[in-house]
């Protein structure tokens, strides 16, 4: 599944009045943060693998509004509806992204993602690490890294790759 950019997504919450009294729905400037959960975990009380994480990522405005939450798993890229289980552990959220480094942010998780799934090689964690790499040109938050160097320790607990 692609994701839509953020232009795209803003276009289509504007109505057409809004469109037609020229409100513009943008951002100068996004937040991205990183969560992690427990590997298997779900909002049902699936408590999940108790070392094992799942990465997750929120980008949001720049009040720190929601637009999206997003992950990789075995189907690809998509959103993420397990974001707010009890065992999830944010970092603190990156100010000052620009469209153009969310853009790159993206780009690299849909190709990780097009690669194919690889446990502990193209993960979730370790998609997003690389985004961060790629996209943003920095390290990715602890949590994220910390996760990535776990899932490639292990064997997949799945069987599959």
């Amino acid at each position: 599944m692609k994701l839509p950019r953020l232009a795209d997504r803003r276009a289509s919450a504007c109505s057409a009045r809004d469109r037609a009294v020229g409100v513009v729905f943008s951002s100068s400037s996004y937040q991205l943060q990183t969560c992690t959960t427990n590997l298997g975990a779900t909002r049902d009380g699936n408590r999940g693998h108790a070392t094992l994480k799942h990465c997750l990522v929120h980008i949001k405005d720049e009040q720190g509004k929601p637009l999206r939450t997003f992950s990789i798993g075995r189907d690809g890229l998509g959103p993420e509806g397990n974001a707010d289980v009890p065992s999830s552990r944010c970092d603190a959220p990156i100010s000052g992204i620009s469209e153009a480094q969310v853009s790159r942010f993206e780009r690299s998780m849909q190709a990780c993602a097009d690669a194919g799934y690889e446990w502990g090689e193209r993960d979730c964690c370790s998609c997003i690490e690389r985004a961060f790499a790629d996209g943003l040109e920095r390290e990715a938050p602890a949590g994220v890294r910390g996760a990535a160097a776990e899932l490639a320790s292990v064997p997949d607990p799945l069987g599959g790759t």
